[in-house]
């Protein structure tokens, strides 16, 4: 099953009679966590269990677009994070209609991301229909999709978290590693949005939205590929999201310099840290890990950028060809594991009713 982005959201409910049809019913499918730690398909279960109602304060979606996230993929399969509850439904980030809720959600449809508290240590998105609180659903961005919508979360709210921390000002310039990834996109556009002028750092020569100058590191030393490429050693803040080469990182920082690392290829990955450089330069250090917030606290961060799509500064990710029912999510979670680059588009509620919410 092919996706060519399904579309623009309507910001409505679809009147399909598979939709209404699917909203009666008291049981739902849903993918759960099985065996921590353990190989597909012992480690991502298909079941059936009683639908989620809504409460005080929570909200119900019908799902119709999820994402498989890598961290959904290491808390299953690798046992990564020590909070990672069996039993739970897994997926942090899905997009879908208000079925149940207050009167002024009820039909719209919403996007929602969340940490832990999301698919890893609790009820997630991989299911038909998904419980979420009220606070945490968003409006689906001008010119964004619902497939996009439903697997931007994550990478979004990860790139609000570092450009609100960097406390990026107009003129300054910005570096990004990995500027060719999903993280490193919505960073660039982002800083782009604040004024920065935009570095994007890539591994092979490809294009990188969102950056003003390209610098293709695949080896070396980065100071010297940044003086070639007239950037110098001016650049004011960094997003490292690839982990790989983050002494040279710091090495190119101006003074004042912040740098936010959100990655570590392996578990035991370090680098060298000057001391007396770091202070004379008077540098800060940040990190960028969004499975601590809640839901709630996803949202009021990611509301606070949603502007930049409406000025059109900032664009609905780059998705995956296939998109794939539930029935078949464990394909997508071996597809993502195997680091798929674009989003990886789960539609929980059926291919069809995605199809027809984009309409």
């Amino acid at each position: 099953l092919k996706c060519s982005a399904f579309g623009k959201n309507k910001g409505h409910l679809p009147k399909t009679s598979e939709m209404s049809s699917a909203t009666d019913t008291e049981e739902m499918h849903c993918a759960v966590i099985g065996a921590i730690g353990s190989p597909l398909p012992e480690s991502l279960l298909l079941q059936r269990r009683p639908r989620p109602r809504a409460s005080e304060g929570l909200a119900v979606l019908q799902v119709l677009a999820a994402g498989v996230n890598p961290s959904d993929v290491s808390a299953a399969l690798k046992g990564a994070f020590p909070y990672t509850k069996s039993g739970s439904i897994a997926g942090r980030d899905c997009c879908g209609v208000v079925v149940e809720g207050p009167a002024e959600v009820i039909g719209k449809v919403m996007w929602c991301s969340g940490g832990k508290d999301r698919g890893i240590a609790a009820d997630g998105s991989l299911a038909e229909f998904t419980r979420i609180p009220v606070e945490a659903l968003l409006p689906v961005p001008p010119n964004v999709s619902v497939a996009q919508a439903g697997v931007m979360g994550v990478p979004f709210v990860t790139a609000c978290v570092a450009v609100e921390k960097l406390q990026i000002k107009a003129g300054e310039t910005v570096a990004v590693t990995g500027a060719n990834g999903q993280v490193g996109r919505f960073v660039l556009s982002l800083a782009k949005s604040r004024g920065a002028r935009t570095v994007g750092i890539v591994r092979r020569d490809v294009a990188v939205p969102f950056a003003d100058v390209v610098v293709v590191h695949a080896g070396g030393i980065l100071t010297e590929q940044l003086e070639a490429s007239s950037v110098g050693s001016c650049i004011n803040a960094a997003v490292d999201t690839v982990g790989a080469h983050t002494e040279q990182v710091l090495d190119v920082l101006a003074h004042s310099g912040r740098l936010v690392l959100l990655a570590a290829p392996t578990a035991d990955s370090s680098f060298q840290l000057h001391i007396r450089k770091f202070y004379r330069k008077n540098l800060t250090l940040h990190s960028t890990e969004t499975m601590q917030y809640t839901s709630e606290q996803s949202a009021a961060l990611a509301r606070s950028f949603l502007p930049v799509f409406e000025a059109g500064m900032c664009t609905g990710p780059e998705l995956h060809t296939d998109v794939f029912p539930l029935d078949r999510v464990r394909e997508a979670y071996d597809l993502v594991s195997k680091g798929c680059p674009s989003r990886v588009v789960v539609a929980p509620s059926g291919v069809d009713a995605l199809q027809n919410g984009s309409s």
